[in-house]
């Protein structure tokens, strides 16, 4: 069984030769083809692209909003580690889909591979994140936009949310909207 590789470790991507992921049949279009891509050219593709992500967690160790701007999604190394991953159909994989959407990526490079293993999507209904991850989540992507004071305010108010008037609700999202337009004025 090859070795696993965790997050964290050093990639050395030079020596990356290639990066296979089998995946559900369900990533076929209509016509057969594979919904996969390979060098995303816009934002919506690295979005929606499998080998983008895959690159994208390689290189960055994360895929968030930060990943698709075109900055990321244009290096030239994310562009060599997409052209370098393969895909495979795995029909084991479709019968857990939708419910679970199962991956595995194998990384081949330096004489060794190293394996995921066969991983479910944390955050699926299967595996949801918890409060505390949520939150983090949150805060980690308004940090570049929101104080933490004005994300505890948003937090503190959401946790009520089935509580709120209609007023309440525009409140939060004025504070959302003011928070976009301020940074987009810098």
């Amino acid at each position: 069984m090859p070795p696993r590789y965790r997050p964290g470790e050093p990639r050395p991507l030079s020596t990356v030769g290639r990066v296979q992921a089998p995946v559900p049949v369900a990533s076929a279009a209509k016509d057969g083809s594979l919904l996969l891509g390979g060098v995303p050219t816009s934002s919506e593709e690295a979005q929606y692209s499998v080998a983008y992500p895959v690159a994208a967690a390689l290189l960055h160790g994360d895929v968030g909003p930060e990943q698709v701007l075109e900055e990321r999604y244009r290096d030239a190394r994310a562009a060599v580690l997409c052209q370098r991953t393969e895909f495979v159909q795995r029909s084991d994989y479709q019968e857990e889909f939708p419910g679970r959407r199962l991956a595995e990526v194998k990384i081949t490079g330096g004489g060794r591979t190293y394996s995921s293993g066969t991983v479910a999507a944390h955050g699926d209904p299967s595996d949801p994140l918890s409060s505390a991850e949520i939150e983090d989540k949150f805060r980690r992507y308004v940090r570049p936009y929101l104080r933490a004071s004005e994300a505890d305010d948003i937090l503190a108010r959401v946790s009520r949310l089935e509580t709120l008037t209609d007023k309440d609700v525009q409140g939060i999202i004025a504070s959302l909207v003011a928070a976009r337009r301020k940074t987009e004025t810098l």
